[in-house]
């Protein structure tokens, strides 16, 4: 049985043997500071917003500056104070924590103004795994990151939390799973559900692409091919070194 996240079946489009290093060998990747940053940055956002929605379901909905406070206990270390955040705040190198703390602001401020409001249903499902079974030797795995509900309207919500805002259709393998899952979930437990999607319109989400991809890593051999020089990718890969010395080609 090959269980596959879809993170891993996107990187397998980008390159078979970038797919092998990261998720099957656990290859280390080399990153630098700012892109470390920027991957804490993501995860204590999508943390503060969990917090949220916790909160919700016990009735209770934060306030901003509570938001705010739960950002700063995360972000900062214990042993941060005042006069140091100043001082980083000055600071040339880019990325410091100070200004992230400054793009968190605004963006917990317009996240709070969006789900603090009345009518938008009641969370069900926070941060919640998900498996999507194809056939008897197959699994993706996948992840709901809100699914709210109003009657029997259901609306599932993915977030993207990174500094730049990547391509809309990067998100479209993850609403294939999402909705063959859910539709999966349905037939069974929720038959007159509506369901709805948000962040991508799902008129370009094509379910086909996500399983032929899916099946295609499934029947792959041992050998990953790398695809260097095909793929914009290449010049900020992790594994570049690995990738220029790798003489693995099948006869």
């Amino acid at each position: 049985m090959l269980t596959v996240g879809v993170e891993g079946i996107k990187d397998f489009q980008v390159c078979e043997l970038y797919y092998q290093l990261r998720h099957r060998d656990k290859e280390l990747e080399v990153l630098s500071s700012r892109d470390l940053m920027i991957r804490r940055f993501e995860a204590t956002l999508r943390r503060v917003a969990s917090f949220f929605f916790w909160k919700r379901q016990d009735g209770i909905i934060p306030s901003y500056s509570a938001l705010l406070r739960r950002w700063e206990r995360l972000w900062f270390p214990g042993d941060m104070d005042a006069y140091d955040i100043a001082v980083e705040q000055h600071e040339v190198a880019r990325g410091n924590m100070a200004s992230f703390t400054t793009t968190a602001a605004v963006a917990i401020m317009r996240f709070h103004e969006v789900f603090a409001a009345d009518g938008l249903g009641d969370p069900i499902a926070i941060d919640q795994p998900f498996i999507l079974p194809v056939g008897k030797e197959l699994r993706i795995e996948g992840r709901y990151d809100l699914v709210l509900r109003q009657g029997n309207e259901h609306r599932v919500v993915m977030f993207t939390s990174a500094p730049r805002r990547p391509p809309l259709s990067w998100f479209t393998m993850d609403f294939a799973a999402q909705r063959l899952s859910y539709e999966n979930k349905r037939d069974r437990e929720w038959r007159d559900i509506n369901v709805s999607y948000s962040l991508y319109d799902l008129a370009g989400c094509n379910s086909k692409e996500l399983l032929y991809w899916a099946r295609l890593l499934q029947d792959k051999n041992d050998v990953f091919v790398p695809r260097r020089g095909f793929t914009t990718y290449c010049k900020t890969c992790p594994f570049d070194s690995t990738c220029r010395d790798w003489r693995k080609w099948p006869r």
